[in-house]
């Protein structure tokens, strides 16, 4: 019995019939037209023409191309029969997950299949498919009628027809385990973790799932974390490691867009006036913010920026790019793992100014933020390193004593971090420069002293009137205790101020660049979106970048000296205070898990909590504006006796008037008199007229 070949993938097209000659048995067998189809090959299918074409977005958007230039290499690696695995690594809001989404809906379209969709989390799983997924099969007009009416949408498995997607997430081996995928897609690759040391590694688990699948198709993407723990960053950079190189429009020289590091105009990149680790306000960065060629030192308007965008190439380690846009050289890692590298700067709705002033505004607090989200790299964490008197000895440098305030301070905050059986408290003063000064710390033991705490005065050393504070952040992260903490802050609180909300600290990945968010409190003490009704005015649950905030902890300790913008001192009476730097020093990065744990757990870190807390207090207050804030206090100074002597006689006066004259208002302050001998018509008229 002799048949037609299978052509491969790669070799011309051969014409098929549903006939196959059986002329030595003495007859011809005809194939039904199911049968012969499925001899076939699948047509080859060019998946960025294609979504181009048909793909909408789960809101209903039609892909635009000319947004995303940079798609096309991601598509043609998918649909290059000798690339197996890709990985994606990108700053955030650059639209990875819709093209993985979008290659993986294309897949199963034309060549239907089993296929597996993956998340760091069972959430972002549920979300990614329940909201993302079906939403795109609903409103692309190629897709509608696969997908299922929304009374049968699964959340962990997408049932159709023709195809179905299982649901995975990090940390469950049964998700993972036993399932033959021709395509597989995971999200957020870098957040996948886990769970027990017993257990497979999930990423693996997931690479080995349909390995044995002679055409499967891998993609991996997401916005990368901390340096030495970041499993994208692992994974593009031994596979092809390619970077879009656009061309200058003045010389066509192809290059990466990039931010400058050396503050040299010969070394191109993006520049703007004061150089780039020049502490300037972000808003000067924004205005003067412009791109130089590396090749012929020209500036590039941001005019120029999205048509050279439109003309990048993918460029490979081991690979350039010549002037007429092509490809000169082979990738020294091959292409059966293709992975792509892209910033915001490439981003069609992000500008250079909108990247400077980013940049500036990192300064301040958070570079990983910046490092992960903007330049879509992994952030090299700061090492701390010091001993406590080493740390005493390079911030106790202030001259006041406890319970003053120092001059220069123009607002205070304060800070409480909840314990089981006790409150530790902190009050700071800050200036118009982010610098910021410890006036006051210890513990109390009742909500009454912690009122007492939150409403003291505090002497002024500039010869000024007291001061308080007026925002109070009060750590609730206790789920036990959150509706005693925010009754507590209810019932001090003032809408007008001073403030006291309480707060919990954010995971990193929902906050982006935001050192806060403000999330309201209805009457029965619920939260966020889970606030429906009777929202209280006034009061508000901040969500701080815990993130954030530590790495300001870190470099205020590290590389800000006291008197620096951003910094913090504190009296020299605390130099011997040996439990408050060892508190202060108690907390390092896990970078396997992302997060900053205990050094010591015999020694708390709870002062460490309330610098962190009141510094965000200052953000909140501030809104993050802090230009808005007046070099100097003004100089009210405190009413004498005398003076407060003569304000209340005049008072008192005042108030006997108003008694002689029956209680009567003043006539002059009638918004309408009488025209005084007048022929006019209008025998009333407003007084400012007269």
């Amino acid at each position: 019995m002799s048949a037609n070949p299978l052509p491969s993938p790669m070799s011309d097209p051969i014409e098929f019939n549903n006939s196959i000659d059986l002329s030595d048995i003495g007859g011809t067998l005809t194939l039904a037209e199911t049968t012969h189809d499925a001899w076939l090959p699948p047509e080859p299918v060019n998946t960025f023409e294609w979504l181009c074409e048909n793909m909408h977005s789960h809101k209903g958007a039609p892909f635009n191309p000319v947004q995303f230039p940079w798609t096309k290499g991601i598509c043609e690696a998918w649909d290059d029969p000798r690339t197996r695995n890709i990985w994606v690594k990108m700053g955030s809001r650059l639209g990875k997950t819709e093209v993985s989404l979008g290659c993986h809906a294309c897949a199963q379209k034309h060549d239907p299949n089993t296929g597996m969709i993956g998340a760091s989390t069972q959430r972002l799983l549920e979300k990614t498919i329940g909201d993302r997924f079906y939403g795109m099969m609903g409103k692309t007009p190629a897709l509608a009628d696969l997908c299922p009416p929304k009374h049968r949408q699964n959340s962990h498995k997408v049932s159709t027809r023709t195809f179905i997607t299982y649901g995975a997430w990090s940390g469950s081996p049964t998700t993972l385990g036993d399932i033959d995928p021709k395509y597989v897609n995971l999200l957020e690759v870098s957040k996948w973790v886990r769970e027990q040391k017993s257990e497979s590694d999930s990423i693996e688990l997931a690479l080995a799932r349909g390995s044995e699948i002679p055409d499967r198709k891998f993609l991996g993407e997401s916005t990368p974390t901390i340096k030495g723990a970041c499993r994208i960053t692992k994974f593009v950079e031994r596979a092809s490691n390619e970077y879009f190189h656009v061309p200058c429009p003045h010389c066509n020289h192809h290059q990466q867009l990039r931010r400058n590091t050396t503050g040299e105009r010969k070394d191109g990149g993006l520049m703007w006036d004061g150089g780039p680790e020049e502490a300037i306000s972000p808003e000067k960065a924004y205005q003067t913010a412009h791109y130089v060629c590396e090749s012929c030192h020209k500036n590039i308007d941001e005019t120029q920026r999205r048509s050279m965008i439109q003309k990048g190439v993918w460029c490979g380690t081991g690979q350039r790019v010549n002037k007429n846009g092509e490809l000169v050289g082979k990738p020294s890692n091959g292409i059966r793992e293709r992975s792509f590298n892209l910033s915001r700067m490439y981003g069609w709705t992000f500008t250079f100014a909108d990247y400077a002033r980013a940049y500036v505004e990192s300064l301040s607090l958070s570079g990983q933020s910046f490092a992960n989200d903007w330049e879509g790299e992994a952030w090299v964490p700061l090492k701390v390193e010091m001993k406590w008197e080493q740390l005493a000895k390079r911030l106790c440098v202030g001259d006041w004593e406890l319970g003053q305030v120092p001059e220069g301070c123009y607002f205070l905050t304060c800070a409480v971090d909840v314990q089981v059986d006790h409150f530790v408290c902190a009050t700071f003063g800050w200036d118009n420069r982010q610098r910021g000064c410890l006036i006051r710390h210890g513990t109390v033991d009742t909500w009454d002293q912690v009122q007492e705490w939150i409403q003291r005065p505090y002497e002024a050393m500039d010869g000024g009137s007291d001061m308080r504070a007026r925002m109070t952040l009060i750590d609730s992260r206790d789920g036990n205790r959150k509706d005693e903490i925010i009754n507590f802050c209810r019932s001090v609180n003032d809408e007008s101020g001073p403030h006291v909300y309480p707060s919990m600290g954010g995971n990193h990945g929902s906050m982006n660049l935001r050192f806060f968010r403000k999330l309201a409190i209805d009457a029965d003490n619920e939260i966020g979106k889970k606030a429906k009704r009777n929202i209280v005015p006034g009061i508000h649950l901040i969500m701080i970048n815990t993130t954030v905030f530590q790495e300001w902890m870190d470099n205020v300790m590290v590389n800000r000296v006291p008197g620096d913008d951003m910094s913090m001192m504190l009296p020299r009476c605390l130099i011997e205070d040996q439990d408050l730097f060892d508190q202060l020093l108690n907390e390092k990065l896990n970078k396997e898990k992302g997060i900053w744990e205990h050094i010591d757990t015999l020694i708390p870190n709870d002062m460490r909590d309330v610098f962190r807390y009141g510094r965000c207090a200052a953000e909140v207050l501030t809104n993050g504006n802090w230009a808005r804030i007046p070099k100097n206090r003004p100089r009210q100074l405190p009413e004498s006796e005398a003076e407060r002597h003569q304000r209340q006689r005049r008072t008192a006066e005042q108030l006997n008037r108003n008694r002689d004259s029956g209680g009567k208002p003043n006539q002059s302050k009638k918004r309408f008199v009488r025209r005084p001998s007048s022929t006019s018509s209008k025998r009333f008229v407003r007084r400012k007229s007269l």
